[in-house]
């Protein structure tokens, strides 16, 4: 009952973070049944399959229900299609439209994204091969033991293949060829099949691991429980390393993190969180963010960030103010706020011009009179 109920919160967290977690659920499910499977109480084989597969399927449609409220949810409140909506016509229109020059093209590129040389994923998938491969024949040909590593690599990288599988077919059906046909986000997207694979592989090496052991009996193992000095030796020079190579590398990721949080100290989403509160609901309040940097304006990066913090589809970001006095007046006026996040040299002056106000970075509500300072107020 507790793997069934653990089952169903992972599914039903996989479904709504997003689309693609359905390849993890088809795999959390079939692990689900084949434990139901063998530990199994049944002599009739026929009546545990059934079993086994009822309670897989309950396990499913428990976990898919949240996700189907939610799309019922998205579909009240923003009407149409929404990013955050699964929409199996707008799939069918994007596979009709997709001519077969075209899937080719993006099979080629595909293809060779993985067998490029330059890929980091296909670099780590190899990597875990190699681990498996090598512990395999240490305790397989030094220890003259059998374990099942190979069938954990083979299982492994047909899981890895099918979701090769599932990512090109994402490319053609769901993206479009603009961005398909440059594999964008290829090694975001293949960085949690990878990382699975790892997580998977140092389960199974732990496991056979300690299979290995001398002593089977845990209560029994201590200082006297090796097959001899040697191997007690190897053993603890191992432990030692490991656990040094550990240390190492959790205090440099923790120093790596300690200093990305003092570099993005003056990016957009920190400067927005000191001069405004983010919202939650949904409003449609025009709100101009003023970023002195042309290339965030150009690709976009200031209007997403901003439309995402104030959880508000009309924000636009703006770099260029050279204007004339009447120019800039009505371009200010067409807006409820104005958020500066950054001083900017060409709005102060326009301002100071025009409103005969002397302005720093903040939020500002904008009257016909001027600009007035909010105080983090919450848009209503």
């Amino acid at each position: 009952m507790h793997q069934i109920t653990h089952t169903v919160i992972f599914v039903t967290a996989l479904f709504l973070i997003k689309n693609s977690g359905s390849f993890y659920v088809i795999i959390l499910i079939g692990f689900l049944f084949y434990q139901l499977l063998i530990n199994s109480k049944s002599t009739n084989k026929f009546f545990s399959v059934i079993h086994s597969f009822s309670l897989s399927s309950i396990s499913f449609i428990a976990g898919f229900l949240p996700l189907y409220w939610w799309n019922k949810h998205v579909h009240y409140v923003f009407g149409g299609l929404s990013k955050h909506q699964v929409n199996l016509e707008a799939y069918q229109k994007q596979l009709g439209n997709e001519t077969q020059n075209i899937i080719s093209d993006i099979a080629q590129k595909f293809i060779s994204q993985i067998f490029g040389g330059n890929s980091l994923s296909t670099k780590g998938l190899v990597l875990v091969n190699i681990i498996l491969l090598v512990a395999w024949g240490i305790i397989r040909f030094g220890l003259k033991k059998k374990v099942a590593i190979v069938k954990v690599a083979m299982l492994l990288n047909t899981i890895t293949f099918f979701y090769y599988l599932s990512l090109f077919i994402m490319y053609i059906v769901s993206m479009p060829y603009s961005e398909a046909i440059q594999i964008a986000g290829f090694e975001r997207y293949m960085s949690s099949i990878i990382v699975f694979d790892l997580l998977i592989s140092a389960i199974t090496l732990s496991i056979i691991i300690d299979k290995t052991f001398y002593e089977q009996s845990i209560e029994k193992r201590d200082f006297h429980a090796f097959h001899s000095i040697m191997s007690k030796n190897i053993y603890q020079v191992s432990s030692l390393l490991l656990l040094l190579f550990s240390i190492i590398f959790m205090f440099s990721e923790i120093n790596g993190t300690k200093y990305s949080n003092r570099m993005s100290v003056n990016t957009l989403p920190d400067q927005l969180k000191r001069i405004a509160k983010e919202e939650y609901t949904f409003n449609q309040k025009k709100i101009l963010i003023v970023d002195p940097h042309k290339e965030n304006i150009s690709d976009q990066y200031t209007s997403v960030v901003g439309r995402y913090y104030f959880f508000n589809d009309t924000v636009i970001g703006r770099e260029n103010f050279m204007m004339s006095s009447s120019d800039f007046y009505r371009t200010i006026q067409g807006y409820d706020y104005v958020v500066i996040p950054e001083w900017h040299r060409t709005f102060t002056v326009m301002v100071a011009k025009v409103y005969h106000q002397s302005i720093k970075t903040g939020m500002y509500k904008i009257e016909k009179s001027g600009l007035v300072k909010t105080n983090m107020i919450i848009l209503k």
